[in-house]
Parts: C-alpha cells; sequence; structure tokens
C-alpha cells in the first residue's frame, strides 16, 4: 500500500514507496537489487505544488516507530572527505553508541533494525574515481547499516557475508561522487555495545575479514581502568556464572569452548574468578596480570596478536600460524595462516605447548 502525505518542504526526508516491491518512479517497472540483498529505493521527482510537496512515506510496524531518516542533519560523528585511491585504507572511525529507538524499515522494507533516525552517525563525502567504495562494521553486537547515497538512493545491510558475528557491509560497485550518510543501527532496539567500528575502504570484499581495522588495539585500550585494572565488565552473558569464562578476550584452560564477541565484557564473575586463579590470561599477556598505571614503567608487558580464526584448518586442535614452534604446532606451516589460527594457538601457547619460533 502506498501512503501519500502532504507536508511543507522538509529537508532530507526522502520519498519512498511499497506496493509489494521496490519500485521505480513510473510505478511500473520493478526496481533493482543491489548485491548481497541491500535495498535500493529511488528517491522520486519532487512535484512541487506552490506551497507543499508530495512525500511517500512507508510506515512499517515491526516492534518500533517508523521514522524517516534526516539525511541533512549533522551527523553524531563527524565527517571526512576522500578521493579515490586513498592512502589510510582503511578510513575508521569509532562509534560509541550504534543504534537508537527508530525502526531502520522506513528507509526500505529489506531495512532491519533500529537507528536513531533523526540524523547520521557519518557523512562520508567522496569523490570518485575507477575504484568501488565499500562501507562496513565490526561491532561486538548485532548490527545493521544504513547509507543514503549522493542520489537519495537507500542501501541497507544485515550480515554480510564477507564479514564475521553478524556484521553488516555494503559493496557499492559504481559509487557517485558525493555525501554518503551513514547510520549504524543495532538489531535489537537499545542494545548496548562495548566497541564499534565503521570503516570505509576500496579494498575488494572478500578481503574485508583480514583487513586490519585497529579493533585490536581500541579493544585493549577498553579493557584497563585509568589505574591498569582489567575491565571485567558485567553478568548479562546468558551464559554468566556457569563457570567457564565466555569472553574471547580471555584464552587459557577455562575458557568455554566457543567464546564469541557477544559476550566481551558480559561474563565479569567467571572470568575473574578463572583469570585471578591463573587459568586465564588477557590478550596473550605473558608477564603481567595487569597493566602498570600511566606513567609507571616498571611492569612489562609482553602481548602476542594471534589474530584471527580464517584458516582453513581453524580450531582442528593444532597451531597452523608459522610464527610459533613446539609440540602443538602443526607438522607443515605456511605463510597463508599467519595469524589466521588464533584459538589453537592461543589455546596451545597458553598450555606451553608452543612458543614463539626465533
Amino acid at each position: 500500500m502506498l501512503y501519500l502525505v502532504q507536508t511543507p518542504n522538509l529537508p532530507g526526508l526522502v520519498p519512498t514507496t511499497i506496493d509489494g516491491g521496490l519500485h521505480t518512479p513510473d510505478m511500473n517497472k520493478e526496481g533493482p537489487l543491489m548485491p548481497h540483498c541491500d535495498a535500493v529505493l529511488p528517491r522520486f521527482p519532487r512535484q512541487q505544488t506552490g506551497m507543499s510537496m508530495l512525500l511517500g512515506l512507508i510506515l512499517a510496524q515491526v516492534g518500533g516507530h517508523a521514522v524517516a531518516q534526516n539525511a541533512d542533519a549533522q551527523p553524531r560523528y563527524g565527517s571526512t572527505s576522500l578521493e579515490w585511491g586513498f592512502a589510510d585504507d582503511p578510513f575508521t572511525v569509532q562509534i560509541d553508541s550504534p543504534g537508537g529507538d527508530d525502526s531502520a524499515s522506513a528507509a526500505g522494507s529489506d531495512c532491519y533494525g533500529y537507528i536513531e533516525a533523526s540524523r547520521p552517525d557519518f557523512r562520508l563525502t567522496y569523490k570518485a574515481g575507477i575504484h568501488q567504495l565499500g562501507i562496513l562494521v565490526d561491532s561486538d553486537v548485532d548490527t545493521t547499516l544504513v547509507v543514503s547515497d549522493p542520489d537519495g538512493v537507500w542501501h541497507c545491510n544485515d550480515d554480510s557475508w564477507s564479514l564475521e558475528n553478524a556484521n553488516p557491509g555494503i559493496m557499492l560497485t559504481t559509487p557517485r561522487t558525493g555525501d554518503y550518510n551513514i547510520w549504524i543501527g543495532t538489531f535489537l532496539p537499545d542494545e548496548s555495545a562495548e566497541l564499534t567500528v565503521l570503516a570505509i575502504t576500496e579494498v575488494d570484499e572478500p578481503d574485508w575479514l583480514v583487513m586490519d581495522l585497529g579493533v585490536r588495539d581500541m579493544l585493549i585500550d577498553s579493557s584497563y581502568d585509568a589505574d591498569g585494572n582489567i575491565v571485567f565488565g558485567d553478568d548479562q552473558s546468558m551464559f554468566a556464572n556457569d563457570g567457564e569464562c565466555d569472553d574471547d578476550r580471555f584464552s587459557g584452560i577455562g575458557m568455554a569452548s566457543v567464546p564469541v564477541s557477544e559476550d566481551r565484557f558480559h561474563d565479569a564473575s567467571d572470568c575473574r574468578v578463572l583469570f585471578d586463579a591463573g587459568s586465564l590470561s588477557l590478550f596473550g599477556e605473558v608477564y603481567s596480570a595487569a597493566r602498570a598505571p600511566a606513567g609507571d614503567t616498571g611492569v612489562e608487558i609482553t602481548t602476542i596478536d594471534f589474530g584471527n580464526n580464517t584458516s582453513l584448518y581453524a580450531n582442528d586442535g593444532e597451531c597452523d600460524d608459522p610464527r610459533f614452534e613446539g609440540p602443538g604446532s602443526a607438522g607443515y606451516n605456511t605463510d597463508k595462516d599467519l595469524m589466521r589460527d588464533a584459538s589453537d594457538c592461543r589455546m596451545l601457547f597458553d598450555a606451553g605447548l608452543i612458543e614463539l619460533a626465533n
């Protein structure tokens, strides 16, 4: 059903329509769907009628109120200008509080989650060239992505096939020059995230998973308070108080078999008890249970970046990372598995069955 509302000229409110599908302005031809289920709703030509403008608004009832996104408002986390071929790829922005109370479905029937519709989270002004443009999110909660491009076309994604942990990403193969207004939503309303990073890249989509977004450094910084004490978080994990640590920042013999990022900072009691008992380490720290306070260099910290689990041989009980050696190491390791067998190598390192090769 198409809802038509006569309203004064409100900047940034983009008319869209749905009538059993996505449509182009002539209402007869089906509009294109972007790859990976990114919903695209075209902007209709504005028809001025003296004192008013005709807008089509989707009114969706999905457990929250649908509010049209205001793309002209000041972004919550700033803006940047990039030209194709930019050097610092990926460009990243830390998002302190993604999501909101407004349903993202106002941007299209295939747009999911909850956002702060009153203004974008970030604005990219992009000068296009011969490269593709990727916009993606890395977070410890289930996030969604809503993007308005320079033509007023909406692009949405929930879970990208190129990313882990239910993170979203959108690849624009032929981006246009102009402003891209970006909202980072959460799949559930009012969901709290410890660490969320927005990334803008021209890297091929299959390589997103191994791209360094600087998340680990941000995560390490947020895991200690000003006095150098570990921030264990709370007990909101559904597996809290079960005698195992489900927080994937830790490693050791007290860990759950499959820790996930959703439980990061949310299994405090279990992880604190096991850490104090010497059964866990944090980020592979070798010499110290906590960081020294700022300015105090008396405590030595050695941190190993184990990487991720994208190796074909991940989680097979052997360490396939060629940086390590010992009885727990696989018999034949190659550089293609460098920093890509994190869980196996972390577990075996903590158990003393491998060590960093000289």
